[in-house]
């Protein structure tokens, strides 16, 4: 993923990044978003955490988002997603309650 503007690790809201530059967790819980997670997520091969929960996200989780080596934590709770969660690695913790559909 390219970004314009200013680097996310130079104290763009909710990200956070390790010492070599690289972003390690997004956290946009409770913030009143609305729309789709985008599947672009999957560029962030060194992103540990991605915390949504709280929005009012549709739509469904992209199956790119499960490959990711180094996640650990997705918490999508209390959105409105919908459709069958894809299959992550045994060592992610998944937090998907309070989406009626999923």
């Amino acid at each position: 993923m390219s970004w314009k503007g200013n680097h996310p690790c130079d104290g763009w809201l909710g990200v956070h990044c390790d010492k070599s530059g690289s972003i390690t967790g997004v956290n946009l819980c409770r913030l009143g978003l609305n729309g789709t997670i985008h599947p672009a997520f999957d560029d962030f091969k060194s992103l540990v955490a991605l915390l949504l929960a709280g929005n009012n996200i549709t739509g469904v989780v992209p199956r790119s988002i499960a490959g990711l080596p180094s996640l650990r934590v997705l918490d999508v709770s209390h959105n409105s997603l919908e459709g069958t969660m894809p299959r992550f690695r045994s060592t992610t913790t998944i937090w998907a309650e309070g989406n009626p559909n999923l």
